[in-house]
């Protein structure tokens, strides 16, 4: 069971978001590969991303910068500032928050692949959805409230049906 994140993700997460909250320019750099998606931005924090699942039980993550737009959730790489991930809120049907008792938070969001083909299609059949038809990813943050309740009313307007995508909880 997930309690804790390892002492350096905390560590480098403290760090990393007093950098970025102490220059009101930072989100600046990311501007032009987000703007290639979506020119508004609804909330955005740091957040360490887990490389595979299992990696939920090491620690081999990667720095990013989760951007919630009005299109999709979005992942930069803050050292080049560019496009790691992007998930359109249309292909999402989870996005679970976990608090850990460190202060930081667990986030997983699965999606449907692209290689299913169009979400629209698939929701006019009311089909069920397999769980090898989605992709999940983890992340670790230290963030406020305010950043997942605009990542969750986004998934709430357009995002796949639980009664369709049948994806349980992720924590």
């Amino acid at each position: 069971m997930l309690t804790s994140a390892p002492d350096r993700v905390v560590a480098f997460l403290v760090s990393f978001k007093a950098q970025a909250a102490s220059d009101p320019t930072y989100l600046r750099q990311f501007r032009p590969e987000i703007d290639k998606i979506d020119s508004e931005v609804g909330a955005w924090s740091v957040g360490m991303l887990m490389m595979d699942e299992s990696s939920r039980h090491d620690d081999s993550v990667v720095a990013t910068v989760v951007v919630v737009t009005t299109k999709g959730l979005l992942l930069l790489d803050p050292m080049s500032a560019s496009l790691q991930m992007a998930v359109a809120w249309r292909r999402m049907c989870r996005f679970d928050v976990k608090e850990l008792n460190d202060d930081t938070q667990a986030v997983g969001f699965s999606y449907l692949t692209p290689e299913v083909g169009s979400v629209d299609e698939r929701l006019a059949r009311r089909a069920p959805m397999k769980a090898s038809e989605f992709e999940t990813k983890y992340l670790y943050m230290l963030t406020k409230m305010a950043f997942f309740d605009a990542a969750w009313e986004r998934l709430d307007e357009v995002g796949i049906p639980s009664d369709v995508h049948g994806v349980p909880s992720l924590f």
